[in-house]
């Protein structure tokens, strides 16, 4: 029955978002569709809402994403974006590569509202080419993340190495092939770019150079959360209050760019999918998944590549996917191995990069216009393909 309820709700959210609602309106109506459903009462209802928007991981959410939505807004005023791009064309001559790479070394850090940061980047860099808004949306949503299966900052990557045993180098090289492999099948979706002629003729020192002059935000905030351990808020904080200072942005001009850089309507609709998350969670669902699928006459490996897939659909998280999944899997396939963990990863993975409910889907194609339903339509191949090879690889190698 619960698993029938997870499954009216989503059906909800993409009917409506097939009707072109907005995504923030859309989640508030599904939460309390949630929590009518699972029978939670009114009154503790309203506590578990509000004890999710005032808690202390929302607040700073909500946070870095303001820091971020002003660091890219003024970065963009005062030159930083135009001289990092300047400094691609000048070392790759390739608006191609600049839309692939960009994201891609953003994404080494995983930021929330990491995407904020690329698509400026991939907007300008895809300036007099036939890429529509849902193709510079896609791209960025999909290079920004081809990290997160492999590269050792991420939480749901350690703490797969936790819960399986496995040592982390190990976990890291039987997952970097599958992120080469995405790298690669992105490349067709960027054939709609043609080849550049070589326009700009700099020295490759000089070049250089000039990317680091200007991507030094992006840098300060790598040391400060990956190397000083402080907070991502905090370190947001710090990076916008040294450009401000560096970039000697007069108080007239700092009320002008905060009014302009700030995007209230992305900040409530994520505050939204933030507490339809923590409602989910309050509500048991997630958790009663495992006992409700253990029953399917299908291998035990599917059952929980099915799982972990719809844990990161209606949650839009890798996170939950691995905390739930992974030590269940384990538990009922002890002899799965790291090739089990492999499968399960791309399961989830391939899940939370088709749902309405990732975020940075969603904050990416309200910041180039895009049509939403056709960017998740764009997502399901790629990632289709991926999970497929994955659980074929399993097949064979097991």
């Amino acid at each position: 029955m619960e698993l029938i309820k997870l499954f009216i709700i989503f059906i909800f959210i993409v009917v409506l978002l097939g009707f072109k609602k907005p995504l923030g309106p859309v989640i508030f109506v599904a939460t309390i569709l949630l929590g009518v459903l699972f029978l939670i009462p009114p009154l503790e209802f309203t506590n578990a809402y509000i004890s999710s928007i005032t808690s202390i991981d929302t607040i700073e959410f909500i946070l870095v994403l303001f820091f971020i939505m002003l660091l890219e807004h003024i970065m963009g005023q005062v030159g930083y974006m135009e001289g990092m791009l300047g400094a691609m064309n000048a070392i790759f001559h390739s608006k191609r590569i600049n839309i692939a790479v960009l994201p891609a070394v953003i994404g080494l850090l995983p930021s929330a509202g990491g995407a904020l940061f690329s698509a400026p980047l991939v907007g300008k860099s895809a300036e007099g080419t036939a890429l529509s808004p849902e193709d510079k949306s896609f791209l960025n949503v999909y290079y920004r993340h081809i990290m997160e299966l492999f590269f050792p900052t991420y939480p749901c990557v350690l703490l797969t190495a936790q819960i399986s045993g496995f040592p982390l180098p190990q976990v890291v090289l039987i997952m970097l092939p599958w992120s080469l492999f995405m790298a690669i099948i992105g490349i067709f979706y960027l054939r709609k770019i043609k080849k550049e002629e070589k326009l700009i003729s700099i020295p490759l020192k000089t070049a250089l150079m000039q990317m680091l002059t200007n991507f030094w935000p992006f840098l300060l905030i790598v040391i400060l959360i990956i190397f000083c351990g402080i907070r991502t808020s905090i370190a947001s904080c710090i990076t916008l209050l040294a450009v401000i200072l560096v970039s000697r942005v007069k108080p007239c001009q700092l009320l002008t760019m905060l009014k302009n850089g700030t995007n209230i309507s992305i900040l409530l609709m994520v505050l939204f999918v933030l507490a339809f998350k923590d409602i989910l969670s309050y509500s048991g669902a997630v958790e009663s998944l495992p006992t409700l699928v253990a029953s399917w006459p299908i291998p035990p490996y599917l059952v929980f590549c099915i799982l972990c897939t719809f844990i990161t659909l209606i949650t839009g998280m890798m996170l939950p996917m691995v905390a739930i999944g992974l030590p269940l899997a384990f538990s009922a396939i002890p002899n799965g191995g790291i090739l089990l963990m492999m499968l399960l990863l791309l399961a989830g993975y391939a899940g939370n990069m088709i749902t309405p409910m990732h975020i940075c889907t969603n904050i990416v194609s309200q910041y180039f216009h895009a049509d939403l339903r056709k960017v998740l339509v764009m997502s399901i191949p790629p990632y289709s393909l991926v999970l497929v090879l994955g659980i074929i690889a399993y097949i064979i190698l097991s």
